[in-house]
């Protein structure tokens, strides 16, 4: 293998799921051809971004895609989540409307 190659298998261990993850059974059962939303945790996305800074840093701009992709996926549960948060707060200080 040469310096501007990688292999996925050499990353495989490294965004799998650990033991004690539960997954959803379309996850197990049907090889991944359907992953849903809830089988990727922060934490997955997470270290699946982290291991693409390095792929990018290591073999070039043409995985920068993939990199960006997950940088959006991280951005926008960041942002629903604060928003989410901020609705709780906001809700907190508004008297139950009777209907």
């Amino acid at each position: 293998m040469s310096d501007g190659e990688w292999h996925i298998n050499d990353y495989l261990e490294k965004i799998r799921p650990r033991r004690g993850d539960t997954l959803s059974d379309n996850f197990t059962a049907s090889a991944r051809l359907y992953i849903e939303e809830k089988d990727i945790t922060d934490e997955i996305l997470f270290e699946s971004y982290t291991i693409m800074a390095h792929i990018v840093n290591t073999h070039g701009d043409s995985y920068l895609p993939i990199f960006e992709r997950l940088h959006t996926e991280i951005e926008k549960r960041k942002t629903k989540k604060e928003l989410i948060d901020k609705a709780m707060q906001l809700s907190k200080n508004v008297p139950l409307l009777s209907s």
